[in-house]
């Protein structure tokens, strides 16, 4: 946090900032902003429906259970995270 801190106010010092700073514009310029914004997202994805997959040909055994190939799996990303 006192990263983002500096690397916020060492840009401000500079007079980078308006009143809003664009997406772009942070992502270009704060690399560690743009770093913590991805892990966030990693940890705690913004998708909330399920990640669908087809099983493959041949079909597959999850734990004791046999899948038919063809038969769509998923999984929720906030499960996975």
């Amino acid at each position: 946090m006192a990263r983002l801190q500096k690397e916020v106010d060492e840009l401000e010092e500079k007079g980078e900032f308006g009143e809003f700073v664009s997406w772009k514009t942070a992502s270009k310029q704060m690399p560690y902003l743009d770093a913590v914004t991805k892990e966030a997202f990693r940890m705690h994805p913004a998708v909330g429906q399920l990640l669908e997959r087809h099983v493959p040909k041949g079909g597959m055994t999850l734990g004791n259970t046999f899948l038919p190939e063809g038969t769509i799996i998923g999984m929720n990303p906030w499960v996975a995270a």
